[in-house]
């Protein structure tokens, strides 16, 4: 550990002198590359770009290798502090890691990348929407069919134009010109990582029930459903990342946001997310809003599901829209039971009991079956049960074709908006299928 400490330390006080170099190399290189540009006998500058070139080349290899050292000596460092239980290791291995300058957890918001990326603006509309409790479902970087009806119940609730194109009334009501937090820099924990992950989830039911957990199959999985996100977007934001313990990677920024909470499945990241919060703002992070979970309505709410819009509304005691959210419901086989409801339970990680004879695509040759609970369930981490048998409002192991696939009667939401929705209703709320 002493030599850890040493490393890491020397790391980090020789960080500016690396960086300066590699910078400097950068710059060097740059120059030459205009000067031979100008030059088209590439006679007088080549040795002097070769050299650029290899020097950029060799800073480029050794900070990569330094880089790939401090990894493996943070995993190291936290793999001692989760294990041990000897407290004087632990606090050890913590000083080492701070000295360094590693957390943890979540850092400040980096200014969103608009004017570069190459879905800029569609990426920061859509996080400042889902922000504003009117999700566009799985951010993907694109304005599609989700999005747009996002847009358009937003205009609505504000009484704009519903064009549900982004007009310049509808950007400034959003906020859109002063964003500047869309994009986050998140750094991978060892709580991500322990998982737990299964290799593969089968399609067959029955292969299913064998499974104890139906559990995320990837980090990249897991993290993108914590920050909303579609898998390749979190891949296109992070191209050279290694998907490591101590690692940043850039994330939409859906935690800044004025609605239930929906994307924590356990009441520890929730505090996690209550004392980020409270840490940025102290630090004078102005636009982090309070925990979400203070700003839940007093009075009643109720559910409103349109089948023609493929839609989900919660509108409080006066009517306001407090959360839109795209859904799936119904088919040609199994139609949404239209009618008002009441919601009678709600299970956080239910179990699915699957019974062949209530799917009209059901095999006959299954037998009926428990399955596990898990982020990749049928209904996902939570079902919301209502009066009317057999039907409730529930997540989806499949968050990508929410408003575009079809169900067996149910209601189907992102796992993170019907977490969203289970924070909002209680037994009793109304649900209005029309």
């Amino acid at each position: 550990m002493v030599a850890a400490l040493v490393f890491m330390l020397l790391m980090h006080t020789g960080e500016r002198r690396l960086r300066w170099s590699l910078s400097r190399s950068e710059q060097l290189n740059s120059a030459d590359a205009r000067i031979v540009l100008r030059d088209e006998t590439f006679t007088r500058d080549r040795p002097r770009a070769l050299r650029s070139r290899l020097c950029f080349a060799a800073w480029e290899t050794l900070r990569r290798i330094v880089h790939s050292i401090e990894l493996s000596i943070t995993r190291y460092l936290v793999l001692i502090m989760t294990m041990t239980s000897r407290r004087p290791v632990r606090v050890l291995s913590a000083a080492i890691l701070m000295s360094a300058g590693l957390s943890v957890g979540l850092t400040h918001p980096v200014t969103a990348q608009a004017p570069s990326h190459r879905a800029g603006r569609s990426l920061t509309l859509q996080v400042l929407l889902d922000r504003k409790g009117f999700s566009p479902g799985e951010i993907d970087g694109g304005v599609g069919r989700n999005t747009r009806r996002a847009i358009e119940a937003f205009q609505v609730a504000h009484e704009l134009d519903p064009t549900s194109q982004m007009d310049e009334a509808t950007w400034k009501a959003l906020g859109g010109a002063a964003a500047d937090d869309v994009l986050l820099r998140y750094t991978i924990t060892s709580n991500d990582l322990e998982g737990p992950f299964v290799e593969h989830i089968p399609n067959d039911m029955m292969e299913k029930s064998h499974l104890t957990a139906l559990a995320y199959t990837s980090l990249v999985e897991a993290l993108a459903e914590k920050f909303h996100a579609k898998p390749a977007l979190l891949r296109s934001l992070n191209p050279r990342a290694t998907w490591m313990i101590g690692e940043q990677i850039l994330v939409p920024n859906v935690l800044n946001r004025s609605v239930a909470p929906g994307s924590y499945l356990d009441s520890k990241t929730a505090r996690n997310e209550e004392n980020d919060a409270k840490i940025q703002h102290d630090k004078n992070h102005p636009k982090e809003s309070a925990p979400a979970a203070a700003l839940r309505p007093a009075g009643p709410v109720t559910v409103i599901v349109s089948k023609e819009k493929s839609t989900l509304t919660v509108e409080n005691a006066e009517g306001k829209v407090i959360l839109h959210a795209p859904v799936t419901s119904g088919s040609e086989h199994d139609s949404l039971p239209l009618g008002e409801w009441k919601v009678t339970g709600i299970q956080k990680d239910p179990t699915f009991y699957y019974n062949p004879a209530l799917f009209w695509d059901g095999n006959p040759a299954h037998a009926k079956a428990k399955i596990a609970a898990g982020p990749n369930n049928p209904v996902g981490v939570v079902w919301i049960d209502i009066s009317k048998e057999h039907y409730g409002l529930h997540g989806t192991p499949e968050p990508g074709r929410i408003g575009y696939a079809q169900s067996h009667g149910c209601v189907r939401l992102t796992n993170w908006d019907a977490q969203r929705v289970a924070a909002l209703v209680q037994p009793g709320t109304r649900v209005i299928f029309w």
